[in-house]
């Protein structure tokens, strides 16, 4: 619904997470409430740990996610600069990937000419 505003319908599902470990991706993380609430959510099932990966991490999101303790690893890309030495992050760079890519997209552009 918005920011911290976050439905999550009962489910018997949830429980299957109980002693695993639980991979949520969320695609940009601003200030980390609806994704702090759906964590909450999900350990009150008891998973081993939670994982989140995500492209854009916002410094407020980052902060809040490790205020909170909510989770034991967090995989992001370098398209914000994250200035921490926390060990619960993790940066995956994007440069070559993307000019790879870019390349590829112009060669066949070329190649259809």
């Amino acid at each position: 619904f918005g920011d911290g505003e976050v439905a999550i319908s009962k489910s018997e599902k949830l429980g299957l997470v109980s002693g695993k470990t639980v991979i949520i991706y969320d695609d940009m993380v601003g200030t980390g409430g609806t994704l702090i609430r759906t964590i909450q959510r999900i350990k009150e099932h008891e998973p081993r740990e939670v994982i989140v990966l995500t492209t854009h991490l916002y410094p407020m999101g980052m902060e809040r996610l490790l205020k909170e303790e909510l989770v034991s690893l967090i995989i992001t890309t370098n398209t914000i600069n994250q200035m921490t030495t926390s060990p619960k992050i993790r940066t995956v760079s994007l440069g070559r990937q993307v000019a790879r890519m870019v390349n590829r997209i112009i060669e066949e552009s070329t190649a259809k000419k």
